[in-house]
């Protein structure tokens, strides 16, 4: 285990340093110079992070394989564009149906065993994919590989609270959501090109063997508290013993409460509302485009998942590119040039994301029209590259508006958000078979 330590911890360093400092924050805290990103040592948050980073990863590769591979499912199986709703829709069901639940089983097991059971059983029900037989088979598969990953994104939040001063919360909500993108870039690909070289089969096979590989760097690394945590270093502890306690100016959105939130409050507080349908809307539209995307450029562009391996990366490549470049330096801008508190960037990030976004995919029609498929992949593209400032806006939130509740409260939040990423590839395909055109969908 020592040994493996050593040579995750010095892969990490390599790839530099997770946190930056912030001169702007909004926390008055200084970190010492000893715990700074060493070449050999980096900060034993950073690793945790990074671990998260690879759950994320996991369990995108997992969700995303379903969207190209549902075009070869469909060839064998004869589907018509309502059965593929049904099924791009699948994951989705299982997922909002463990959101909660899994909050509840971390408080009895620990954050650390629910992201490892969690990775393991989406691999078996991966591999279970490969396996079905029928659309019905393939189906109840989907749902449940979608319940064994719902616990995992309020349980990441839970995970990384003690660990996570306030300053450092906008990056790593940017990293985790980075996780997904790189998911989407490896699963969108590569799922079309393996599908043709050896079969849809073979591709769920592939991807369930590395979720497993994961598990075992997850079991060997991951710490649920720094005081747990075997590599973190005296003042490391000691400074996120005195930062995380003492919470941060986003603490006061809620009053700066250190009790549980009542059921109540949960359901009635404007601000957790903000959040909730921002996440709804997100979801809606995010899964809408990787589930359908693969299908969009078959049917409407007459090109097939394993020749449209380049319009398949180049949006979540802007997408990943805009969280790495753009995120961070934005937010010190508007924080030092214009002033902004911590809410008003959330704010910012938020409204500018879904304002790019609904305006980009209101011109991919009239782009496909004079560019053919070059016109409709610059149009997704940009749609994917607005969605990327919403980690540092509603998401970061999470972490933001309370300190006591968060696993609570980001289940409640995903829930209701997986409730529309189900909905997204029904509605479309109820749109596809009513209209015969892709114009109402994406309008």
């Amino acid at each position: 285990r020592t040994r493996m330590t050593k040579i995750w911890t010095i892969a990490l360093a390599m790839c530099g340093g997770a946190f930056a400092e912030n001169p702007a924050s909004s926390s008055t805290q200084i970190r010492p110079a000893s715990l700074r990103p060493r070449l050999l040592r980096p900060a034993a948050r950073e690793v945790q992070l990074s671990l998260l980073f690879g759950s994320r990863l996991s369990q995108s590769v997992m969700r995303m394989a379903m969207g190209p591979l549902v075009v070869f499912v469909c060839e064998e199986m004869e589907c018509d564009a309502s059965t593929k709703g049904v099924l791009l829709s699948a994951f989705s069901l299982g997922y909002l149906l463990t959101q909660i639940a899994g909050g509840a089983l971390a408080d009895a097991i620990g954050s650390k065993q629910v992201i490892l059971i969690a990775t393991i059983s989406g691999a078996m029900f991966t591999a279970g994919s490969g396996l079905a037989t029928s659309v019905s088979a393939l189906w109840w598969t989907q749902v449940l590989l979608g319940m064994s990953q719902g616990p995992l994104f309020p349980v990441s939040i839970a995970y990384l609270a003690p660990w996570l001063p306030p300053d450092e919360r906008s990056t790593a909500s940017t990293v985790l959501d980075t996780g997904i993108t790189v998911g989407s870039l490896i699963a969108l690909p590569f799922s079309g090109a393996l599908a043709a070289l050896f079969g849809w089969r073979a591709t769920f096979f592939v991807f369930a063997g590395l979720a497993l590989a994961f598990s075992v760097a997850w079991q060997l690394l991951a710490a649920a508290l720094p005081a747990e945590c075997p590599y973190i270093s005296p003042e490391e502890l000691a400074y996120l013993q005195k930062v995380v306690k003492a919470g941060g100016a986003g603490a006061a959105l809620l009053g700066g409460e250190t009790k549980r939130l009542s059921v109540k409050q949960l359901f009635v507080h404007p601000a957790l509302w903000s959040i909730f349908i921002s996440h709804m809307a997100f979801n809606f539209g995010t899964y809408f485009l990787t589930s359908w995307g693969p299908t969009f450029y078959k049917e409407s562009l007459g090109v097939r998942p394993e020749d449209a391996a380049l319009a398949f990366v180049l949006p979540p490549m802007l997408n990943c590119l805009t969280k790495i470049l753009l995120n961070q330096p934005l937010e010190r801008w508007l924080r030092r040039a214009l002033g902004f508190s911590t809410l008003g960037c959330r704010r910012a990030f938020t409204s500018i994301g879904f304002v790019g976004s609904a305006l980009s995919l209101l011109a991919l029609t009239p782009a496909q029209g004079l560019g053919g498929a070059a016109g409709a992949t610059a149009c997704w593209s940009l749609a994917t590259g607005f969605a990327a400032l919403h980690p540092a806006g509603f998401k970061s939130n999470y972490m933001d508006v309370t300190r006591s509740s968060s696993g609570v409260v980001s289940g409640v939040g995903n829930t209701l958000a997986s409730i529309a990423s189900y909905l997204g590839p029904i509605v479309v395909g109820f749109l596809l078979n009513s209209f015969g055109s892709w114009v109402p969908v994406f309008g």
